[in-house]
């Protein structure tokens, strides 16, 4: 799958943005640029949350979040929020996302009712099979006929409305479906997410104690999977990596009836041999015997010191995390949007993440965004894209 054509005509700072990732440029790794301020973040948010969450609907609270504030005033026009182009399986898909106020809630009662007679509906509400998504609320499905329910005390909220060329709004729930599981979104915890409750992103104004928004932000990384806020090293993810290949190895014993030694490849030594190349040095990463903790230990000569947590940079720890993130996740052909993954990394290793994505996982396609001269350089100037910054003129 391929991410090939981004439109955003006016959504926050992004204006006017019309973006090719073009799907024959080997490797599928495209640096996004901009100064600070330029929408490079909120384009990822943006994406991530209209492609991985809208076909699942236990998240659509996380559309009604990030699109807080973005609803057309009552008589206007529908706003085209985003126009996405999605290479699968050969087909190329148009995918287009609009925003309808809450006044022409009545027109599209009607357009979405297969019964009606009525042909006085508005032409710009006649997009062939609009599929509803959301009216920024979080509501039961009772299939393809469904009407959009806004109550009284809900009349300045929009409704988010999709289609997809060639698809029926049945078929386009079940498109959305299948794509979702294969988006990826990773951006340091010190970003403001859109995604997250309005109510939360406030609490970053305010004078705490103690960080009620990080708080906040480990509900919405637990609720929202696929989501990765550059952790350092998690021992449970680790931890499972080991689980998982422990029980490959012992499915092939299982089924050949011969020793794992024996069979290629051996899923936990390849794992082991995959985490000591990571941080280079002599540093080896391996789990305790019950699998309860990780080791980290430094080899020299035939000696093996421990390490503590302290004994490891930033960015060796955030090298691992990326590692073990791709890894745990199994990602294959997904899109994976990284914003700054190069933070903390000296510029060799911000040259080497390129490398480090299509050996990790080189099925992917990748859309970093990045302030990093070394990350651009690893690639062509074609595979470089750019946003021109706008000043900010709100939602």
């Amino acid at each position: 799958m391929h991410l090939s054509r981004v439109q955003v005509p006016d959504f926050r700072v992004l204006k006017a943005i019309d973006l090719t990732f073009e799907p024959d440029y080997m490797p599928r790794i495209f640096p996004l640029g901009s100064l600070n301020g330029g929408g490079k973040s909120t384009l990822l948010q943006l994406i991530f949350t209209l492609l991985h969450c809208t076909g699942d609907r236990s998240k659509h609270s996380f559309i009604q979040n990030l699109l807080s504030g973005y609803v057309p005033q009552a008589g206007a026009e529908p706003r085209t929020l985003a126009e996405f182009s999605l290479e699968r399986d050969g087909q190329t898909y148009d995918l287009k996302f609009v925003v309808y106020p809450a006044s022409a809630k009545p027109r599209l009662d009607k357009r979405l009712d297969k019964n009606s007679s009525d042909q006085t509906i508005d032409d710009s509400l006649n997009e062939r099979h609009l599929y509803p998504v959301t009216n920024y609320r979080v509501r039961a499905f009772r299939g393809e006929e469904e009407t959009i329910a806004t109550d009284e005390a809900e009349q300045d909220t929009g409704s988010l409305l999709v289609s997809i060329s060639g698809l029926g709004a049945g078929e386009t729930e079940q498109f959305l479906g299948e794509i979702s599981p294969y988006f990826f979104l990773a951006a340091p915890s010190t970003q403001v997410f859109l995604f997250s409750p309005p109510e939360s992103r406030r609490k970053l104004l305010k004078d705490l104690l103690h960080s009620e928004y990080e708080e906040d932000l480990f509900q919405i990384e637990k609720d929202l999977d696929h989501f990765f806020p550059y952790r350092f090293l998690s021992v449970n993810l680790l931890i499972t990596l080991f689980k998982l290949a422990q029980d490959q190895d012992f499915h092939l014993n299982q089924i050949v009836g011969s020793p794992v030694e024996t069979l290629a490849p051996n899923h936990v030594q390849q794992l082991l041999t995959e985490l000591n190349t990571i941080l280079g040095k002599g540093i080896l990463v391996k789990p305790n015997a019950d699998l309860s903790e990780a080791i980290f230990e430094l080899q020299e000569n035939d000696r093996f010191i421990q390490l503590q947590p302290e004994d490891l940079s930033h960015g060796e720890l955030k090298r691992l995390s990326i590692f073990m993130w791709l890894k745990y996740y199994r990602m294959n052909n997904a899109i994976v949007l990284m914003d700054e993954p190069e933070i903390a990394f000296h510029p060799d290793w911000q040259y080497q993440i390129v490398q480090d994505l299509l050996t990790w996982a080189p099925n992917n396609q990748y859309i970093l965004a990045t302030h990093s001269y070394e990350v651009c350089q690893a690639l062509t100037p074609g595979h470089v894209k750019e946003l021109e910054i706008c000043p900010f003129l709100g939602a």
